[in-house]
């Protein structure tokens, strides 16, 4: 219907302007010839006689080429490139691909961060810090643009139905996912049942479609994304909210995900990040590696397996342990879990 109508507002500003320089036209001619009205008003009958179907169809052809740049890339419908915009100033970027289908990342500035535990001695919460969080160390990272939301069913709805994707089965992992069967379900809700290879497939497909180079975070990215610079316990904090609910997860252990954002902004990290903590667990891009951490956490000090880690706890998880920021989980990337998410960022 946009496409009907935008043809409909060509076709009237192109008849009217055909119209307008008719006029200049014929009035050239009669002031260069030195003509009357009488003569002026039969040279005008003369020239639409003669011109008007021309004029007509010529208008109607530009019509249907003005209607047609309703498919061209630049436009925000039936557009095969992403188109981004900033918000508030310059702290989120909008990125919209064809369907009107959005992604907005938070900025994560550059400069140094806390990661990991200390473990028993300082706040009630660091007691529980398993070995692998520690030694708490400090990490210096790149700016980056963290995904606000965890990546959606509509999200990968979209992905799976563009690139007619096929879920890789596995001989302990090899139950046919929900969004494979071509249904789209609960669009708000993160997606859930994706190894870490179905997320790898989905970052290479929005990298096409949004002309940058979309990934999954490593585990220093998603942990500062989460906790910032001040090693808190969770995204909001280092207390537990008994009076207003923050994640979906720990004394609020639901039974299934709940709408990305529903917890927001009371469960945000310090970034404006949402759903850090709950609903699903997170895939990173990071081997399960020793701490402490260098730079390019990815390259050194690697644990001799190939297990991949995730992040943020679950709405199955059943305490506060798991929602912590510095709680650490992994398992073998073909892993398909009812609660097992992911969301994507990039570099500039």
């Amino acid at each position: 219907m946009k496409k009907v109508l935008v043809g409909l507002g060509w076709f009237t500003v192109i008849w009217f302007a055909m119209i307008f320089c008719s006029g200049i036209i014929i009035g050239f001619k009669i002031s260069t010839s030195g003509g009357s009205p009488s003569t002026a008003n039969s040279s005008s009958q003369e020239f639409i006689s003669k011109n008007g179907l021309g004029l007509f169809w010529l208008s109607v052809g530009l019509s249907v080429l003005g209607t047609m740049t309703g498919f061209l890339p630049w436009t925000k419908e039936g557009s095969s490139e992403g188109r981004t915009t900033n918000l508030s100033n310059n702290n989120r970027i909008k990125v919209t691909i064809e369907n009107n289908v959005e992604f907005i990342f938070m900025r994560i500035p550059a400069g140094k961060f806390i990661m990991g535990s200390k473990g028993l001695g300082d706040t009630a919460w660091e007691s529980f810090a398993h070995d692998d969080e520690k030694p708490q160390h400090t990490l210096s990272l790149e700016e980056f643009w963290m995904g606000k939301y965890p990546i959606t069913n509509r999200q990968f709805f979209e992905f799976v139905h563009q690139e007619k994707y096929q879920f890789s089965k596995h001989p302990r992992f090899n139950k046919e996912p929900y969004w494979q069967k071509g249904l789209l379900v609960k669009p708000d809700h993160p997606v859930t049942d994706v190894t870490w290879y179905d997320a790898q497939a989905f970052c290479k497909w929005l990298s096409k479609k949004s002309n940058r180079i979309i990934r999954l975070p490593t585990e220093a990215e998603w942990e500062k994304a989460s906790r910032g610079e001040d090693g808190r316990i969770f995204p909001w904090g280092n207390w537990r909210n008994h009076e207003k609910q923050t994640a979906n997860g720990g004394i609020w252990q639901g039974e299934d995900t709940t709408p990305v954002g529903m917890f927001s902004p009371l469960g945000d990290s310090p970034y404006g990040c949402v759903d850090m903590s709950g609903n699903v667990d997170e895939w990173v891009n990071s081997f399960m590696a020793t701490y402490p951490l260098q730079k390019i956490e990815d390259k050194v000090s690697l644990v001799n397996n190939k297990w991949r880690v995730f992040r943020g706890g679950s709405f199955d998880s059943k305490g506060f342990n798991h929602l912590r920021c510095a709680y650490r989980g992994g398992t073998e990337p073909e892993y398909r879990g009812f609660q097992t998410g992911f969301r994507v960022c990039f570099s500039i």
